[in-house]
């Protein structure tokens, strides 16, 4: 995602990350997208694969994802995004920021 989508989303509530989840969870209702694929054009222009759970097996990864969320998840600043702007400049040295 891309800074001003992050923005975007913050001005509709919490952003948060989960470090070292690679994986895309979607959770939708009661079905969970667990996928390679991000949410951007790249999701037609790549080779992205993914399973998409009904809800009898949902259940498990929803209750996964929801103990990460609470006990892991870090919300995202605005200063935090800022950073990750400035570090992805091409000029800029490689340099990891938390949120």
């Amino acid at each position: 995602m891309n800074s001003g989508t992050l923005l975007r989303l913050m001005n509709r509530g919490t952003v948060r990350t989960l470090p070292g989840v690679h994986a895309k969870t979607y959770i939708i209702d009661n079905v969970v997208l667990i996928t390679s694929a991000n949410l951007t054009e790249t999701f037609t222009k790549r080779r992205e694969i993914g399973a998409l759970l009904d809800a009898a097996e949902s259940v498990d990864a929803i209750d996964v994802f929801e103990s990460w969320w609470n006990s892991l998840a870090a919300e995202i600043s605005e200063h935090a995004i800022a950073e990750w702007e400035r570090c992805a400049s091409p000029s800029a040295p490689e340099l990891e920021v938390s949120p």
